[in-house]
């Protein structure tokens, strides 16, 4: 009897556990492609991340990729992964999100992202490809980091390269990357002819 009553209980057990299992968004706990919201922590200057920190304005301003990359810690779960991706237009680096897609990227504050920015990091299988910032359209402000767009008009999320000081030498286009292009063309989704339309 307690050998039967033992099955039972793990087959009751195991009825409430595929529900939980299926509405979970399990599929994006290790994607192959992943765009995360980072956290900033530097020692000399605390935590970038709070709003109240009187020196991030100014270090946003100024980080690069190795910097933002040095002192990133990812934000899990990803704010996107190649699920939310209809298609990414490589000649812009414009990318078509999925309706999904566009209810994740624009949960990350939309037109309440502040005016500095918010630091992401794109991945490929576990490796960190760039950093990045989510832009507020409103802003004025500048960053060394490609922006993404803070909101997602009709669908499609846009991104620009990074902006330097008059004078200096554009930096290498980050966005360029083999590891991203790699992934988008494995999982259907690139579009090379999307720079004449």
């Amino acid at each position: 009897m307690k050998m039967l009553w033992r099955t039972v209980s793990f087959m009751i057990l195991g009825l409430f556990a595929i529900p939980l299992t299926s509405c979970s968004d399990s599929g994006d706990s290790t994607p192959d492609f992943a765009v995360y919201l980072v956290d900033i922590y530097d020692e000399a200057y605390g935590d970038l991340s709070d709003e109240d920190n009187p020196h991030t304005s100014r270090v946003f301003a100024n980080m690069d990729q190795e910097y933002v990359i040095a002192h990133a810690r990812i934000r899990k779960p990803a704010l996107l992964t190649s699920r939310d991706i209809a298609t990414y237009c490589w000649d812009t680096h414009r990318i078509e999100l999925t309706p999904r897609g566009v209810a994740r990227w624009e949960s990350a504050g939309k037109y309440e992202v502040p005016l500095q920015g918010i630091p992401v990091v794109v991945v490929v299988d576990g490796v960190t490809c760039y950093a990045a910032m989510i832009w507020n359209l409103l802003s004025s402000s500048w960053s060394r980091l490609p922006q993404f767009w803070s909101s997602a008009l009709e669908g499609v999320l846009v991104t620009g390269c990074c902006m330097y000081p008059v004078g200096e030498d554009p930096p290498p286009d980050v966005r360029e990357n083999d590891l991203v292009r790699g992934i988008m063309e494995q999982d259907g989704k690139l579009d090379e002819e999307c720079g004449e339309r």
